[in-house]
């Protein structure tokens, strides 16, 4: 009975030790002895950053996939520093970029970034980039590629190039190229958009014009179409059916042209003639605002279009700000005043002279 008793326990003990060895045991993973790191590279290696070109990619980093020696889905981190620090420090950053293997930044973004690290605006410095790599799921060390450096002169401030013009000569203003007002190009693409004043002292315009691209006659010069909204480099004078204020558009890659009136004016109890007609504001070529100095009596006064309700503006806040079908703006002292009006910005001034 005490054998039977032995070599049960006996059992017992090897079975429980065969059950711990087993827990123990943990699947290992292959590996070759040399992990391949990725090779990075950044194309250009030397980037004057601009402000015209804020949205557009200035420095592309690729990089080769790190090879672990099995198929494995490895996940990269670029990591970027100033030049000469230390990585994981204040002046350095990283992107988690995932599986893909390249990573874009624009001007903007590079520029801000080195700026906040201290370097000096128009003056050239350098940055450092190494990518590190890793298997989602395992004890495995990261891999790191080599580390290269990029040259980098960030800007403060640039002026964006001016705005391409043309202008607008015409019987209004005596034929002057030199001295017509002008529309712009805000994109430099061909495509301008700008309000002329076509109107003189005497109301004895012609209301014939064209569209120069210099401020003289050497060409091209755009005149009238085959259609009523072509325009022709080689084309008679244009027209419009009135003189007044136009808004102008003009392509000159398809030689398609809009007009659009746009007069605006004054209209209140505190006006010469009350709510019956508008008082006519002018417009500046240089400031691109529409004005009128004018004699007002305590009342109130709103901004119309092409005197007609149906486009006016007030402002229902009284501080300066014009809405749609706004409030009547109060004038309280009666006087002369010089009233300004941005069509853009949806604002005014009102001074009392």
């Amino acid at each position: 009975k005490m054998k039977k008793i032995f070599i049960t326990g006996l059992s017992l003990c090897l079975g429980l030790a065969l059950i711990f060895s087993c827990k123990k045991k943990d699947p290992k993973t292959i590996m070759s002895d040399n992990v391949v790191a990725s090779v990075l590279s950044a194309t250009p290696t030397s980037v004057v950053t601009d402000s015209n070109k804020d949205g557009v990619t200035a420095l592309t980093f690729n990089w080769t996939p790190a090879n672990y020696g099995f198929d494995a889905a490895a996940t990269y981190v670029l990591e970027i520093a100033k030049d000469s620090t230390e990585w994981g420090s204040a002046t350095s950053k990283t992107f988690d970029i995932g599986a893909i293997l390249t990573s874009k930044h624009t001007h903007l973004d590079l520029n801000n970034l080195v700026l906040s690290w201290g370097m000096m605006e128009f003056t050239q410095g350098a940055i450092k980039a190494r990518v590190k790599s890793d298997i989602a799921n395992t004890k495995l060390a990261s891999v790191y590629s080599n580390e290269i450096k990029v040259k980098i002169t960030p800007y403060k401030k640039a002026t964006p190039p001016a705005a391409k013009k043309i202008w607008v000569p015409g019987d209004y203003q005596s034929w002057s190229p030199a001295t017509a007002p002008s529309i712009e190009s805000a994109l430099n693409n061909g495509e301008y958009i700008g309000i002329v004043e076509m109107t003189t002292t005497a109301g004895t315009s012609s209301k014939m014009f064209k569209f120069t691209d210099k401020q003289d006659w050497s060409g091209p010069n755009y005149g009238a179409g085959a259609g009523a909204d072509d325009i022709s480099a080689t084309g008679g004078d244009l027209a419009v059916p009135a003189e007044g204020t136009w808004e102008f558009t003009v392509n000159t890659n398809t030689l398609k042209w809009t007009k659009t009136l746009k007069n605006w004016g004054l209209i209140g109890s505190s006006t010469s003639d009350g709510w019956n007609s508008d008082q006519n504001m002018k417009y500046n070529d240089t400031t691109k605002m529409y004005k009128i100095t004018t004699n007002l009596v305590v009342g109130e006064i709103k901004f119309r279009q092409n005197d007609d309700w149906g486009t006016n503006f007030g402002d229902d806040g009284n501080n300066g700000s014009l809405e749609p079908g706004g409030a009547n703006i109060p004038v309280a002292i009666a006087g002369n005043y010089t009233i300004s009006f941005d069509i853009v910005a949806k604002t005014y001034t009102l001074v009392k002279n």
